[in-house]
């Protein structure tokens, strides 16, 4: 994920049903293997996303309370990502198994 260029990390990723609008999974970028190892490029990994659902995944910069990084959060930076408009990725459905690549997100002032 980029902006202007420059590698994203720490931007709040929500998978959205779309039938019920409801999050049902929701991470940061900067992070992958499970959401365990710290990747400063700025790619990111969602693992657990529930298969045979419509589903959009919505990129956007933190809120105050997610920049704070509570505990538990385990937000990858302590530096708030820059401000940008939201990212709406419509995402297939899923087989249990099944990955999907969302190629390179270029996020936008």
């Amino acid at each position: 994920m980029t902006f202007h260029g420059n590698p994203v990390s720490g931007a709040l990723l929500r998978v959205v049903d779309v039938g019920s609008s409801r999050v049902i999974l929701a991470g940061f970028s900067g992070l992958v293997d499970g959401q365990r190892r710290k990747d400063p490029t700025g790619r990111f990994e969602l693992p657990g996303v529930p298969s045979g659902k419509r589903l959009t995944l919505r990129v956007e910069p933190m809120d105050d309370f997610t920049a704070s990084d509570p505990s538990g959060y385990g937000a990858p930076v302590m530096v708030r990502p820059p401000s940008f408009h939201p990212v709406i990725v419509e995402l297939p459905e899923l087989s249990a198994g099944d990955m999907h690549d969302v190629g390179t997100l270029l996020v936008v002032d």
